[in-house]
């Protein structure tokens, strides 16, 4: 029986680790250049801790900016957290007073922690997540076979796949716009992004989807198309207009969506040689994120697979270059095969909501960029979660 990941939003709790040693270092070091007067000078950069309950991360950016009447632009985050979720993150908006942030009443969102800054939140500086986790409707007779796949996840640590999210969190569709771009097939990327259909998505959507596949009438997928839908009318619009521009659609996303489809293919490919690397019986190993700047000859005995996986997929690192679209680009970087959960514990108690079922309280840390959701896949399995064709 299939165990129960996020049944409601309470489940699944993240809680962001970033302090502020980083900015503290700046600021004395400021002040030994400037002298005392910079210990008065208030930076303009509004830094608060946003927890957000069952909220789309992008939605959630969305609404504040809306609500504060200023730009997305203007607001800076680490990384992105989960939508069915409770979750707690730094972020910094730019050029904003305390007492306006702390008047926002947005359903499903708190702000606090309010404190000036000189400089914004940057992508990536948090250190790693907290985790608390509950999960469902795992069968009584499952718990010394839960117990093991724990102890060997604390001796040697869990693979470090990225996570189903990382492809989309509803049509997982991210990683097939990514390809496309990479490989210069802007149609196929715009009609992947408007065409392809999830079991999560409303009835209506899927068959304004399949209509517009099937017939390519965009006057008729601009009634179909829910309203709700934005991007995809702003793509249909755009196509109306200038039918060949497919370029064009795409600069109708916003960009942080765009290297979003980068990133997603980027980490299927890893996802695949690590698979292949886990194949070859091969447990300590860093794997290449491939990108333009990538050179496969630094990494010894993985080369060949690390070509194999390329090869297969029609793609080599230079393609990560995109010369239409050069803010697509993307130079590459590491990761590590396996990482290890710190302070992973569990309790089991009877499943409230399944019964004669029990349910895991999971407490665990993970670095930024790994996923609490392959933890919890991985102990399932009680396997090393290996697999040639990545997810």
């Amino acid at each position: 029986m299939a165990w129960q990941l996020k049944g409601q939003a309470g489940d699944f709790m993240v809680y962001e680790i970033l302090d502020d040693v980083t900015e503290q270092r700046w600021k004395e070091k400021l002040s030994r250049i400037r002298g005392d007067g910079s210990k008065r000078e208030r930076g303009r950069y509004l830094w608060m801790t946003m927890r957000k309950h069952d909220l789309d991360f992008f939605r959630a950016i969305d609404m504040l900016a809306k609500s504060l009447g200023i730009s997305t632009r203007s607001i800076s985050y680490s990384g992105t957290k989960d939508k069915r979720a409770v979750t707690s993150q730094t972020i910094s908006v730019f050029g904003i007073d305390e007492k306006d942030a702390g008047k926002i009443a947005i359903n499903g969102m708190e702000l606090s922690g309010f404190r000036f800054r000189h400089r914004h939140v940057r992508l990536g500086e948090h250190s790693g997540n907290r985790f608390r986790i509950t999960v469902r409707n795992v069968e009584p007779d499952e718990m010394d076979w839960v117990k093991r796949s724990l102890g060997d996840m604390k001796r040697e640590g869990m693979v470090n796949y990225f996570g189903e999210q990382r492809f989309g969190s509803c049509r997982h569709v991210d990683d097939e716009v990514g390809k496309h771009i990479i490989l210069g097939e802007f149609k196929e990327a715009v009609m992947s992004f408007l065409t392809v259909t999830s079991d999560s998505e409303p009835a209506a959507t899927r068959e304004a989807r399949r209509n517009l596949m099937r017939t390519g009438d965009l006057a008729a997928a601009s009634r179909e198309f829910p309203v709700s839908l934005g991007h995809e009318h702003a793509m249909i619009s755009h196509l109306a207009r200038r039918p060949d521009d497919c370029i064009g659609a795409l600069r109708r996303l916003p960009l942080r969506l765009l290297k979003l489809f980068v990133h997603a293919y980027q980490s299927m490919i890893w996802n695949k040689a690590a698979g292949a690397v886990l194949a070859e019986g091969r447990g300590q190993a860093c794997i290449p994120i491939p990108g333009y700047k990538t050179r496969l000859g630094r990494y010894g005995k993985l080369k060949g697979v690390l070509e194999r996986v390329m090869k297969d997929e029609g793609i080599k690192t230079g393609m990560f270059r995109v010369g239409a679209f050069p803010r697509l680009s993307s130079a590459g970087s590491e990761r590590n095969l396996l990482v290890h959960p710190a302070n992973l514990s569990c309790s089991i108690e009877d499943d409230d909501l399944n019964k004669g079922m029990k349910k895991l309280l999971l407490s665990f840390g993970l670095p930024s960029g790994s996923y609490a959701t392959e933890l919890v896949r991985q102990i399932q399995t009680n396997a090393d979660g290996r697999f040639a064709d990545g997810l």
